[in-house]
């Protein structure tokens, strides 16, 4: 499987408008699920929504990395921008992802 890099920025605020001013500013909100929530350059989260590929996403975030998969992606109804993300957290090689949850 192929793999990309990207570097996020942590978000600590989650209300509405800093999610409105983070869309303003051409940044996507994402969740990494046990990593906590950050934010990503429009650009570099398009690189990974439109293609045919499947990647391991590196994500970079305050000097931490994190290896994910994309889980989800919301697009807004009318316009159809990216609205958020969320990342499934942690592969490693001794556990295999699925696409059932396990709570």
């Amino acid at each position: 499987m192929k793999t990309i890099e990207i570097q996020g920025l942590k978000r600590s605020d989650l209300t509405k408008q800093s999610l409105k001013a983070l869309r303003i500013d051409e940044q996507v909100p994402c969740v990494l699920y046990g990593g906590g929530t950050c934010s990503f350059v429009f650009g570099s989260v398009q690189r990974i929504i439109y293609t045919p590929n499947v990647y391991i996403v590196k994500v970079m975030v305050d000097g931490k990395d994190y290896s994910c998969v994309m889980q989800d992606i919301q697009f807004h109804p009318v316009n159809d921008i990216i609205q958020h993300v969320d990342f499934f957290l942690e592969i490693n090689d001794n556990n295999p992802v699925s696409n059932q949850c396990s709570y």
